[in-house]
């Protein structure tokens, strides 16, 4: 028909996590793929990213405020009455603004584990699904729960979405057993496998130590000196550098490395996500997306325990290749002779460690855009309904 003019689709993406590296390549991703498939985005969140995180596409921000736990909740319904009841403002607010977008995208993250506020994380797309409004769930990872209330909750959710993409085996699996319908459910894995980042450094250090600082840090910062007095004695003139991809160092990590490595004092930014691991040798990480990052760049890691229990590492794994063994961390004195010998035999000895990651990143390379084939199906679907309602 000429002279009609066709709506534009908005998608609202909720959850999209913090000013660290990882978050911010795939929200920077998520927000190019909407709109490349011509689609206006709108953010909801409580930490805005940086500008520069939406190379130049159009973005519209909304706040997110409420910081309740609803932590005695165990159903979409009872989550959407205890913010309706106890934030009436921000509910009223909420509902208004989810129902002007035509869907719901939780943005990619390994939020669903026991340790983070997963009734809250929900929050948007409960109210979403309360008012008809479809709901995907991006490259995501699940598990695992210790709270039935909790598992009870996100298999509710996850089950009425329209897609999940489950972003490890042992995710995909998990919310398989909570019951979420296989047709829902697309095995993907971490968004930044997708991208394709240039790699500017060259190999200055011997060692690098990407640590996870803040609240969902892991490292004990004694046992850290302890290893780096050790790693020194091992192999006298070793260049050592300390960074990390998601919580800015404190005084605390430059005391701790005084006299026996570098500290990088700032987060890389998402487009230069690979210049420290790229500059290493060898990467130590207990960072999800740091160990990832270092493989694309080609560099052999040691990953270590993340955030709290999450498995989203261990469930990388390949038709080939078992899921990824990962360390404890420097948590306690008993795993220092054993992260010490990895690291001894990674430098000696890198080549078996990189080809086997470069299986890994092939692999995830091609379940990532399979992941996004399955989101770009849905958004296919909302233009068919246009066509339809127009004939």
């Amino acid at each position: 028909m000429t002279g009609t003019s066709q709506k534009t689709r908005r998608v609202l993406v909720t959850e999209i996590g913090n000013r660290n590296t990882g978050d911010e390549v795939q929200i920077a991703s998520t927000i190019r793929h909407f709109a490349e498939a011509g689609w206006n985005v709108s953010l909801l969140c409580r930490v805005k990213p940086r500008p520069e995180v939406y190379a130049g596409h159009p973005v519209e921000i909304h706040d997110l405020v409420v910081e309740d736990f609803f932590d005695d909740v165990s159903s979409a319904g009872d989550l959407v009455a205890a913010f309706a009841g106890r934030h009436p403002d921000a509910y009223r607010h909420t509902c208004k603004l989810v129902t002007q977008h035509d869907l719901v995208a939780v943005a990619p993250g390994g939020r669903f584990t026991s340790g983070y506020n997963n009734p809250r994380a929900l929050l948007t797309a409960a109210v979403a699904q309360n008012s008809g409004i479809p709901v995907v769930n991006l490259h995501q990872s699940v598990g695992p729960l210790d709270r039935q209330e909790h598992r009870r909750l996100v298999a509710e959710i996850f089950s009425k979405a329209t897609l999940n993409l489950a972003r490890d085996d042992r995710s995909f699996d998990f919310l398989q057993r909570l019951g979420v319908p296989r047709e829902r459910l697309v095995l993907t894995r971490d968004i930044s496998f997708g991208e394709e980042f240039a790699v500017n450094a060259g190999v200055n250090c011997d060692v690098g130590i990407n640590i996870r600082c803040g609240f969902n840090g892991r490292v004990n910062l004694e046992i850290l000196r302890e290893f780096l007095i050790q790693l020194g004695r091992s192999r006298p003139g070793l260049r050592i550098l300390i960074y990390s991809t998601t919580h800015t160092p404190g005084g605390d990590v430059f005391k701790a490395a005084d006299g026996l490595a570098e500290v990088e004092r700032e987060l890389p930014r998402w487009d230069e996500c690979l210049r420290l691991p790229a500059s290493c040798s060898v990467n130590i990480s207990d960072s999800f997306h740091g160990a990832i990052f270092s493989m694309i760049a080609g560099r052999p890691v040691i990953c270590c325990q993340t955030d709290y229990s999450s498995w989203k590492i261990e469930g990388m794994s390949t038709p080939d290749c078992p899921g990824i063994e990962v360390m404890p961390g420097f948590v306690s004195r008993d795993e220092i002779a054993s992260l010490l010998a990895r690291t001894l035999d990674a430098l000696d000895n890198p080549h078996p460690i990189i080809a086997t990651q470069n299986r890994r990143v092939e692999h995830a390379r091609m379940l990532c855009a399979r992941g996004w084939q399955a989101l770009d199906a849905v958004l296919q679907s909302f233009e068919t309904e246009r066509g339809a309602s127009c004939a």
